[in-house]
């Protein structure tokens, strides 16, 4: 196998399954870091709760975005 020219055993991903797998690891890097956090952790208080609320719908929206304005025509 000559990698010096580029040449490898497996074709590149897709932009789209790249694009997955970068969400996927990182929503399973917070979900690892919470996990491991779980027994230090105090409550969550009702502004807490109501920050990681919008925070969330932020992602989420702009996700959509993202995706309308990058969906073929």
């Amino acid at each position: 196998m000559n990698t010096a020219l580029g040449a490898t055993t497996l074709a590149r991903p897709r932009r789209r399954t790249l694009d997955l797998l970068d969400r996927l690891a990182l929503r399973l890097g917070v979900a690892l870091v919470a996990w491991s956090r779980r027994d230090r952790r105090r409550p969550l208080t009702h502004a807490d709760v109501a920050a990681l609320r919008r925070e969330r719908a932020d992602l989420l929206d702009r996700e959509r975005r993202y995706r309308l304005l990058n969906t073929p025509r």
